[in-house]
């Protein structure tokens, strides 16, 4: 809910806190309602928080432009705390020391972890766990003026208005709902989909030869194409290929690290969830981290996937095309 829209409910939501035992809700936020994405501006500049594109890591303000570099999820960290998370390169904001703020990888640390105080007329204070707040430097409006950590002071340059550009994909999957396990012999209750990478548009794929090398090609309607995702809680998924039932598993976080498919065992490396990507596309996190790429950036059949940073290439950028739930019974087609 805006924080326009709970000032007329905001004594009734209070008094039944305080009634019911509870702590009073922090009823303004300027104009954050939740894990989504933003674009959060300074009041005082009315310039937006915007992550350099030079290093992708120095955090400025800026005039909008629409851009991802100026884009933000917030994604809930727990106890009232959130991470803010930039969508051209999946960094977060952290207090890398005790005044200053970068963009850096986003590895779950308290430095990372942000909470939203109600400031005056609508905006709020955005306060790190170590307890300094975010802002803009000497008070400038300036395009490129730098951010910092500074104690809180109630000045213009800590007054930050959040403004939603989207949803927030928050870790999960493309909302469509399952197939009710009444449906039939050869039908999931959970929902099936094709992998296509964007930069090549040909489809993760599981090969036959082996069973366990995760490679792209041709759409061909068979099941070593097609994925079945199952829920593994807390937001993540297991990717679990209709051929065999092999899960979807990175061997490892550092760059060019093998993806395989392996039996399913509901291990941490096999689970993944996914992020906003350029485009409208999705970017598929390991929960190790690193994400799902298409080896140097390969158009051709047979290249293998991989695991990478994030770099938001064509490479890593997906979409989910949802088939039927029945057992495509064409399963012997293909190479």
């Amino acid at each position: 809910m805006h924080c326009q829209a709970t000032v007329s409910v905001g004594r009734l939501i209070l008094a039944a806190a305080l009634v019911l035992g509870g702590s009073a809700p922090a009823l303004c936020q300027g104009g954050f309602d939740g894990a989504a994405t933003y674009e959060i501006a300074n009041r005082n500049s009315n310039k937006v928080l915007d992550l350099d594109r030079n290093d992708r890591t120095t955090l400025i303000q800026f005039e909008s432009r629409g851009t991802d570099n100026q884009r933000w999820q917030v994604r809930d960290a727990g106890g009232g705390f959130f991470y803010l998370i930039n969508l051209m390169n999946g960094q977060a904001l952290e207090a890398t020391g005790p005044r200053e703020v970068r963009g850096m990888p986003f590895r779950r640390a308290e430095t990372q972890q942000w909470r939203f105080q109600e400031g005056p007329q609508s905006t709020a204070f955005i306060v790190n766990r170590n307890g300094a707040v975010l802002d803009v430097t000497q008070g400038s409006r300036d395009n490129g003026a730098r951010l910092g950590l500074y104690s809180l002071n109630n000045s213009g340059a800590q007054q930050f208005q959040f403004r939603r550009v989207g949803s927030n994909a928050g870790g999960g999957w493309p909302s469509t709902g399952a197939v009710p396990p009444s449906a039939g012999a050869g039908v999931s209750a959970n929902p099936i989909y094709e992998i296509v990478n964007r930069g090549s548009n040909k489809l993760v794929d599981l090969d036959r030869n082996d069973g366990a090398t995760v490679i792209q090609y041709d759409a061909t309607g068979a099941d070593n194409q097609r994925w079945e995702l199952r829920d593994a809680g807390n937001g993540w998924s297991y990717i679990v290929n209709r051929m065999n039932g092999h899960a979807l598993d990175a061997t490892g976080s550092r760059d060019h690290s093998a993806l395989r498919a392996t039996p399913l065992r509901r291990a941490e490396s096999q689970q993944w969830r996914t992020e906003p990507g350029p485009d409208g596309s999705l970017v598929i996190v390991n929960r190790n981290g690193a994400v799902l790429d298409v080896s140097e950036g390969s158009r051709n059949n047979g290249a293998r996937l991989q695991m990478f940073s994030r770099n938001n290439t064509p490479a890593q950028r997906f979409e989910l095309r949802r088939v039927d739930a029945v057992r495509d019974r064409r399963s012997g087609r293909g190479r």
